[in-house]
């Protein structure tokens, strides 16, 4: 697969997330954890649906906007990159607009914009073509928001999700962990998946994934995600900065 292949498959349907963030749910068997950590706010035992719900709550607060900016860098031979994204949700209203912004390792470039709202993903018009709706996709164990809050997709998961108290970078964090292995048309991902919340917040703070990519030739992948979170008055933003027309969405002719 050639490189402007790759670039339409990752600017066409979202793979630089699948990629970095497809396991953030726990699938159908989960690893439950006995917390005894200092600052996790309800020490005991937590599953991942739990540690979902808590996010979900975290970034939750009357008259505020949760705000996010993540830098992000991939090794993957082919779809190496770096760039960012950035994400604002209003999780009371379920509705949430991100950007990002990657630059490849050959130089090309790639940016995307979607609204979601109602559980329904938004896109402005791919070279003038109008580019449908579509419903937004969900993990089991988390809710929409949530799930598009940490980009959670639907993977083959070939290990449960762990839950744990450690330490990174000198903050205490709840460490979710996933094997996961995806298959799309022309690629095939084998990847360990750490996402890790600050245990004082249930904020997340960092993504951190390995494993390899077959894309034609098996190359090995490193995934380093930083975040920065915030929040923002509700007032200090348009009023359409959720509407999927502030991001120029038409609807499709019928």
């Amino acid at each position: 697969m050639g490189l402007q292949q790759a670039l339409r498959r990752v600017s066409g349907t979202g793979l630089f997330l699948a990629l970095a963030l497809s396991s953030a749910c726990g699938g159908s068997g989960q690893a439950v954890q006995e917390f005894a950590t200092e600052g996790v706010s309800a020490p005991g035992r937590l599953s991942a649906k739990e540690v979902y719900v808590r996010l979900e709550q975290a970034m939750t607060r009357p008259g505020q906007v949760f705000h996010t900016t993540i830098e992000i860098s991939q090794e993957a031979g082919l779809l190496s990159y770096q760039g960012k994204f950035e994400l604002w949700a209003i999780p009371s209203q379920g509705q949430v607009r991100q950007v990002s912004e990657l630059t490849f390792k050959a130089g090309e470039t790639s940016r995307q914009e979607t609204v979601l709202a109602d559980g329904m993903v938004y896109g402005p018009p791919v070279q003038g073509i109008a580019t449908p709706k579509h419903r937004a996709l969900q993990c089991p164990e988390a809710s929409v928001l949530a799930s598009t809050a940490i980009a959670c997709w639907r993977f083959d998961q070939t290990g449960e999700t762990s839950v744990e108290a450690v330490q990174y970078e000198g903050v205490t964090a709840v460490l979710l962990a996933t094997k996961v292995v995806w298959s799309g048309s022309d690629e095939t991902f084998d990847v360990t998946r750490r996402l890790y919340l600050d245990a004082a917040t249930f904020l997340p703070i960092a993504l951190h994934f390995d494993g390899t990519v077959d894309y034609g030739e098996v190359a090995a992948m490193r995934g380093r995600w930083t975040y920065e979170n915030d929040f923002l008055p509700l007032d200090s933003l348009s009023d359409d900065f959720f509407y999927p027309a502030s991001i120029g969405y038409v609807e499709p002719d019928a």
